[in-house]
């Protein structure tokens, strides 16, 4: 989840998701049952970098983790709104849904509240209007290690979520004043009670009830908020059973967080939490599926989950998956990838194909290729806060705020305003990815008729122009008055720091690593002394999370 530093750029190239699938490769035995055990076999960029789904900050170790996690809601699979599963029903300033046969949603829709901020006082239980009463069903819903799941769990997930730098933002409208003041870094008060005993007295005690109360508009409430990953108490809080040391409490017996200066509790430590890398057996949720193993350099594995709950929601049929298992086999490269499917090694590729090897994939009678419009795009994004290593700190406010503090201005807005004139995308398109894409002119696909903006500004590729916006904003070449200017690179007197420009290996990306180079040319014509450095995924992640980045290309 992007936060702060990692903000993005003007420029964004969507793409045409290519997806390509073989028939279910061999099968092994199941030695307890002696039948055959049915295995989805996919191919993977990278593996996965961590056990401990705290960390899981990239994509192909999401892709294996949050199998085995969910929240309390589902996602309906072409509208992808929220539907009823463990949260069947609430309440909603006189307002219901969810309940019923018909399992609707809000009238103005999955999330929207027409709300102010709020300054309420955080000791008190706010009865006033833009309250949730949500209820809950945890009936035949356990975690892996069969546990009965109950509301303490959801609400140490709350409190254990709103602890996590980048994963706060959709607990932040249970924030007091959405999180933006306030003094919840040291109260721990989130706007979230239990009420079971109010609003849930029908003597079963699977069934439970939350008091929520919303600060401030947030557009995805419904899918964010409202419908946290469950994690066991059982396993967070403590010393999770004896698996792990002490990571103290997030919530008290009555639900509330745990502040800093609580008389007999240990605050949770984010910090330790995220250190510890689990067995894997202790990696428990209530998902669709069980964490098997991970053999680095190899592959992952993960197993379906028997006892999940299946339900029928609407139009929506949640069960247990046809297959055993899934393993996520590591491949480095797209070719390798590609002959792996040829040969039958894997059913299914889990990333956009590059366009040069569509045809042979076209005339395999084995193999089916899917194209879809891909919701996510390709961007470019600013350290907009310093923090850069190199001997290059005095010089960060060139690319966002004066001395890394927005409060002091955004010195870097017309350097980001001339980049953006400095990416070709319609190159990028059309010979790069060879029409499979979009030129976008921000995150949201123009395929998308109900969300897209098309108001937006038009940053057309002009580099002359960038450099109109450079002088305009003072960045011209000349001894120390800027960092990056440099008219006549091949004069070594007039050359002073080094830009650098992060991106993707061409094993890795193709297209990346060619658009890097592109950008690069583009930005020495306007007279920015940039290099493109291509690294491995899992470098740029770390650079990203030690903010020891200027400029990066990546996915979203």
């Amino acid at each position: 989840m992007a936060k702060n530093v990692r903000t993005r750029g003007f420029l964004t190239v969507l793409l045409v998701g290519l997806m390509v699938l073989g028939g279910l490769s061999g099968t092994t035995m199941n030695v307890k049952s002696q039948d055959p055990e049915v295995i989805l076999k996919a191919a993977v960029q990278d593996e996965m970098k961590t056990k401990n789904i705290l960390n899981s900050n990239d994509v192909w170790t999401s892709h294996v983790l949050w199998q085995s996690f969910e929240g309390v809601l589902q996602g309906d699979p072409n509208t992808m709104d929220p539907v009823p599963y463990i949260l069947v029903g609430f309440e909603q300033d006189g307002v219901t849904g969810l309940t019923g046969t018909d399992r609707e949603l809000p009238p103005d829709g999955p999330g929207f509240l027409p709300l102010g901020m709020h300054d309420s006082n955080p000791t008190q239980a706010d009865p006033g209007k833009h309250n949730i009463i949500a209820y809950y069903d945890f009936t035949n819903v356990k975690f892996h290690d069969g546990v009965q799941v109950e509301i303490k769990d959801i609400l140490m997930s709350y409190h254990l979520i709103a602890l996590h730098p980048n994963w706060y933002t959709g607990i932040a409208p249970l924030m007091d004043q959405c999180g933006l003041v306030g003094n919840y870094s040291n109260n721990r008060w989130l706007y979230v009670w239990d009420v079971s005993s109010t609003f849930s007295d029908d003597g079963n005690p699977q069934t439970s009830a939350l008091r929520f109360h919303i600060t401030c508009n947030y557009a995805q409430l419904w899918i964010d908020t409202m419908s946290v990953p469950i994690f066991p108490q059982h396993i967070w809080e403590g010393t999770g059973g004896g698996i792990h040391d002490d990571f103290g409490y997030a919530i008290d017996p009555n639900g509330f967080g745990v502040a800093k200066d609580h008389p007999t509790l240990q605050e949770f430590d984010l910090l330790k939490a995220m250190g510890w890398e689990p067995e894997n057996n202790e990696i428990i949720g209530t998902g669709m599926f069980k964490f098997k193993e991970w053999i680095q350099g190899s592959h992952s594995k993960i197993l379906t989950n028997e006892n999940y709950l299946e339900m029928q929601t609407g139009d929506l049929d949640i069960h247990v998956p046809y297959i055993d298992s899934i393993e996520f086999i590591k491949y480095s490269t797209p070719q390798q990838a590609t002959l792996g499917l040829q040969k039958g090694e894997v059913d299914i590729i889990l990333w956009s194909v590059p366009p040069d090897f569509i045809p042979p994939l076209q005339n395999d009678p084995n193999i089916e290729i899917t194209s879809q419009a891909e919701p996510g795009f390709f961007y470019l994004a600013f350290n907009m806060r310093g923090n850069v290593v190199g001997g290059l700190n005095s010089q960060t406010a060139t690319l966002g705020y004066k001395n890394g503090d927005p409060a002091q201005g955004d010195q870097g807005k017309l350097f980001r305003r001339a980049v953006s004139h400095l990416i070709d995308k319609k190159t990028i398109v059309d010979y790069y990815l060879q029409g499979y894409g979009i030129v976008a002119d921000g995150p949201i696909t123009p395929l998308s008729t109900k969300w897209y903006n098309s108001s937006l500004p038009q940053y057309d590729f002009d580099i002359e122009l960038a450099k109109t916006i450079l002088d305009a904003g003072g960045f011209v070449d000349g001894p120390d008055a800027d960092t990056w200017r440099d008219i006549n690179l091949n004069d070594a007197g007039d050359q002073d720091e080094l830009l650098e420009l992060l991106a993707p290996t061409a094993d890795y990306d193709p297209i990346r690593a060619q658009a890097c180079l592109l950008i690069e040319a583009n930005m020495v014509k306007a007279g920015i002394n940039l290099k493109c450095n291509h690294q491995s995924f899992g470098t740029i992640i770390s650079k990203i999370d030690a903010r020891e980045f200027q400029m990066y290309i990546l996915g979203w």
